[in-house]
């Protein structure tokens, strides 16, 4: 459990992150500008930039439905709509790496010295046979970042292919756990909505409400906590960005 001093600072770098991100937009629309291959620009203005205004509105609506300060249970509602601001956070944030690697591909002249049909599954900031036409300083980069990127792509992955991330509702007991699953039976065995609404509403008060996610309990996935993970994925996204930018 965090303390309130922690969930205080977490929201000020909330706030932070999304000013960060709109000046990053603003560099990488100067950084547009100075590309000359049309893929190259394309993937900068219509893939890059415009994954970071995603993000900030991700980031908006993070802090607007679970702020850290937030004890309260999510409705059923708020939690698809975190559900859904999540996988567009973390898909959108591999993405934007990738259309990194895609604007260095054209704009370095890769595409001229490789076939991009043969290639492409090669085209990664990350990849070892990409990284051959890379500056050293992004290289080192990348691999600061590799365990990073590693884990966003467990992640990221499953939302198109497995089970996707979700939102633990709560943190619960044994005693808990096992009313819970007796509530569970009972919405199972009822046909009467009124009934069901009612059994759903008594699950949603138990437990504790401390925003953490996963992708699989049988895969044994890791479990995520929200806010903290986010605050740190921005930040690593925003110095993988200009680092790129910086050291074209």
């Amino acid at each position: 459990m965090m303390t309130d001093n922690q969930k205080r600072e977490l929201t000020e770098e909330y706030i932070l992150a999304v000013s960060d991100v709109r000046n990053l937009i603003s560099e990488t629309a100067t950084f547009c500008q100075s590309l000359k291959h049309a893929k190259a620009i394309d993937h900068c203005r219509h893939g890059l930039a415009r994954r970071m205004f995603l993000l900030t509105r991700c980031l908006e609506q993070f802090l607007n439905i679970s702020p850290p300060q937030r004890t309260e249970h999510l409705k059923m509602v708020e939690k698809y709509d975190l559900d859904i601001f999540l996988h567009a956070f973390l898909m959108n944030i591999s993405g934007g790496i990738n259309n990194l690697a895609w604007i260095l591909f054209y704009e370095k002249g890769v595409c001229e010295k490789e076939d991009e049909k043969r290639f492409k599954k090669n085209i990664n900031l990350f990849n070892k046979e990409f990284q051959r036409y890379l500056n050293e300083t992004i290289i080192k980069k990348c691999d600061d970042y590799k365990d990073w990127h590693k884990n966003l792509t467990n992640f990221r992955d499953p939302i198109a292919h497995r089970i996707p991330p979700y939102i633990i509702p709560s943190i619960m007991n044994d005693a808990e756990t096992e009313k819970h699953r007796k509530l569970w039976d009972d919405f199972l065995k009822t046909k009467d909505l009124d009934k069901r609404n009612s059994i759903l509403n008594d699950m949603d008060k138990i437990g504790v409400y401390e925003p953490i996610y996963t992708h699989s309990y049988v895969e044994k996935s890791d479990i995520i906590f929200f806010h903290p993970r986010n605050i740190s994925d921005i930040k690593i996204f925003k110095d993988i960005s200009e680092t790129v930018i910086n050291n074209f």
